[in-house]
């Protein structure tokens, strides 16, 4: 019987679904042995999912998946599981999250499991209507994405931690359920397992379901060189923070839309007294026109240089009004905070919600805001071409001091802390910190170098007690430095007792503040689960100028730390696959560490765009063509260097489909005039010299050039070899 995708039948269709899995199962190692008919008597498991899953073999978290693909070409890892299985009874659990957007890693869409165990030629375990599946009570849904392109940050509860991973577990039947087969999405013609041109328009049209073709992360432990900056602080009593992508996206707007939106954001802030609130956004750096104005009661408000502004509000009743005028991709955000509670509510008749957004399909006329609340709201309902939406701001008393919202002030004596360097190490000593009385401790956390990893701690503490941990990665004469867009946080609701716990989530940054809010803890440890590709150094350079052999040795690191399952751009702020940033990260890692396993991946994984796109996409996966001309011929010279580094014909064979339909459509691009003009985006390396999207940019002019011959050489090749091998069976 074939294994079965698995799901939960209670899938309510909203973002960021967080569901577990188990199944128990009884294992004799002797008995599967007697009846060994296959070489390798070790139990391998292989697992995929949509979108992300978290894999505990008897309670031991082993790995986290799958590697980037699409619905039409899907990928399984592999898990050799000799030294992990017990015998009699063992446990398989799975942390599945279908996040229910597009992002850098996952193309959104369905959520499934698909598991089998086999020993030998015995197949011990698969995934059907056996297994039971709930929705995970510890991790919280309404939470921010942590950036663009990027998946939701991990705020987890210790306290709703039960021992589903353990053999013996007794469910509840309230919440656990039994998982239902379903029919993944496979985008499009679904027969065969092979890939084929197709006869039109896309290039791959049917499915293929490949083991990972990469190999795993590694999973090594590194600890902070250094702890400082103890301090007590204190943050607003009402915290409500606002994430504008997703309400914008309720409101009609794709997650991947990168053109102009314009629109208003309105809310009603009701406040018990007279008061002062502070809106402070998220990425200043974008000056204020991109996102419109801001007025409250018809008053118009500035943001200072720290993209902070104060908002005087009355008793009562008061009107934010917010004019959206979004262009590229830039996503505002902010978060309010006041001394005392403060309620958001949308304006009536749609006062159900606190916020709501309404999106229109031209720029708004400015004359709205001098209108009344009243007058104003009526006005701007009948204006827009789609109807108002309205939708929870997943407000989240988030409030992480000098991050996302710096409300907090410095008190002193500060907090009590003894035997400070003990967490930095793994012994069996512990370093206490104790709050100060009304505030909150801080310190900060300095682990010498850029790191990407899962966060990991090791604390005794008490029900209730809660940990913010946020990364992030330099400091500029002794301040913080905060990458605009990104919220690389942590948070986690400590139980009574030791609490071990290891994030979800993937992050990168060198210095991590980390805030304890609540009662005394011990720290035994606060450690990264470091998460990296293995490499070997085995390109060197070293001249007479030390500044040239720092920036090679910077150089090299910095790729390391963006080879991921493919190449990504950055380690911290979205970390995602483009592929014109790929063509340079794969040029260094062939020299520097012999790698090309991954500039084969991303070549192949690019390629896998042209079933939906002319030409082959910038972002990988997307959903959406983001298409930049410049670098889908980067893509085809990346084929053509990395054939130069490893004589690789193979890889040649498999691309030449794809690199011949890519000519094909540059070829048809070129008009009479002899110029190269496609409709997309018009972007050089972040110069000041985007354009239209129909014009003749130069840089892209006498680029084809470097895309036909490619696929002219690898057609020569790919026949030199057949040919040889023709030679050689008949010799």
């Amino acid at each position: 019987m074939p294994t079965s995708w698995i799901w939960t039948p209670l899938d309510d269709g909203e973002r960021n679904l967080i569901v577990r899995f188990r199944r128990v199962f009884s294992y004799d190692p002797s008995l599967i042995a007697d009846n060994l008919t296959a070489a390798d008597p070790s139990p391998t498991l292989r697992i995929a999912a949509e979108n992300r899953y978290l894999l505990y073999v008897n309670g031991v978290r082993i790995g986290e998946g799958p590697v980037k693909g699409f619905p039409w070409h899907r990928f399984y890892d592999t898990y050799d599981l000799a030294d992990l299985l017990a015998h009699g009874k063992n446990t398989i659990g799975v942390i599945v999250y279908r996040f229910g957007i597009s992002s850098g890693r996952s193309y959104g869409g369905q959520g499934g499991l698909w598991l089998e165990l086999d020993s030998g030629a015995r197949r011990l375990l698969q995934t059907d209507d056996s297994w039971r599946v709930g929705v995970a009570p510890f991790k919280r849904r309404r939470v921010r994405r942590m950036a663009m392109g990027m998946e939701y940050c991990d705020v987890h509860d210790m306290r709703r931690e039960d021992d589903w991973l353990a053999p013996g577990y007794r469910e509840e039947p309230r919440r656990w359920t039994a998982a239902v087969p379903v029919e993944l999405d496979w985008g499009g013609d679904a027969s065969g397992d092979d890939l084929q041109p197709s006869s039109g328009g896309g290039f791959w049209e049917r499915r293929r379901f490949d083991p990972s073709p990469v190999s795993p992360l590694t999973r090594d432990r590194h600890y902070p060189i250094s702890v400082r900056e103890f301090r007590s602080v204190r943050v607003p009593e009402c915290r409500v923070a606002v994430d504008l992508r997703d309400l914008m996206r309720a409101a009609g707007v794709p997650d991947h839309e990168t053109g102009p939106v314009h629109g208003y954001m309105v809310t009603e802030l009701h406040a018990r007294e007279a008061c002062v609130v502070t809106m402070e956004r998220m990425n200043p750096s974008f000056d204020l026109d991109t996102f419109g104005a801001l007025k409250v009661n018809g008053a118009e408000i500035q943001f200072d240089v720290y993209g902070r502004a104060t908002l005087p509000v009355e008793s009562g009743v008061n009107l934010l009004v917010v004019r959206i005028d979004r262009v590229g991709q830039s996503f505002p955000s902010w978060v309010f905070g006041a001394e005392f509670p403060l309620e958001l509510r949308a304006p009536s008749p749609l006062n159900t919600r606190p916020l709501c957004v309404m999106i229109s399909k031209r720029p708004v006329h400015p004359d709205f805001f001098a209108r009344p609340s009243a007058v104003a709201f009526a006005a701007i309902a009948t204006e827009f071409s789609t109807p108002p939406v309205v939708d929870d701001p997943f407000a989240e008393t988030w409030a992480v001091s000098g991050v996302t919202f710096d409300g907090a002030s410095a008190a002193q004596p500060g907090p009590l802390v003894a035997d400070e360097s003990a967490m930095l190490h793994d012994s069996s000593t512990s370093t206490f910190v104790e709050p100060e009385d009304g505030a909150d401790a801080e310190f900060l956390l300095d682990f010498g170098e850029e790191t990407v990893g899962y966060l990991c701690f090791d604390i005794l503490g008490s029900a209730g007690t809660v940990v913010d941990m946020v990364g992030f990665e330099a400091m500029l004469d002794g301040l913080r430095v905060r990458t605009d867009n990104l919220n690389n946080s942590v948070r986690v609701t400590l139980r009574d007792g030791v609490n071990h716990f290891q994030s979800a989530v993937r992050l990168g940054f060198r210095y991590l503040v980390v805030t304890i809010r609540g009662e005394p803890v011990k720290i035994r440890s606060i450690s990264v689960l470091r998460a990296v590709r293995p490499v070997n150094y085995r390109g060197s350079f070293q001249s007479s100028d030390p500044l040239l052999d720092s920036i090679w040795a910077i150089g090299r690191r910095t790729v390391e730390l963006c080879m991921d399952d493919t190449y990504v751009d950055c380690p911290a702020y979205e970390a995602s696959f483009w592929v014109g940033d790929a063509r340079t990260s794969s040029l260094v890692a062939q020299v520097a560490f012999g790698d090309h396993e991954l500039a084969r991946r991303s070549i192949h994984l690019a390629a896998d765009t042209l079933r939906s796109s002319r030409l082959v996409n910038a972002l990988v996966p997307s959903p959406g063509a983001t298409v930049i001309p410049n670098w889908s011929l980067l893509w085809a010279i990346t084929i053509w260097e990395h054939y130069h580094y490893t004589g690789d014909q193979e890889a040649l064979l498999d691309m030449l489909p794809a690199l011949v339909s890519q000519s094909i459509e540059i070829c048809e691009s070129i008009e009479e005039n002899g110029l190269f003009r496609f409709p997309a985006w018009n972007m050089m390396d972040w110069a000041e010299m985007d354009l239209p999207p129909n014009c003749y940019p130069a840089t892209r002019s006498t680029a084809p050039a470097a895309s036909i011959p490619t696929a002219s050489i690898a057609r020569a090749l790919i026949s030199r070899a057949r040919a040889a091998q023709a030679l050689s069976v008949a010799g």
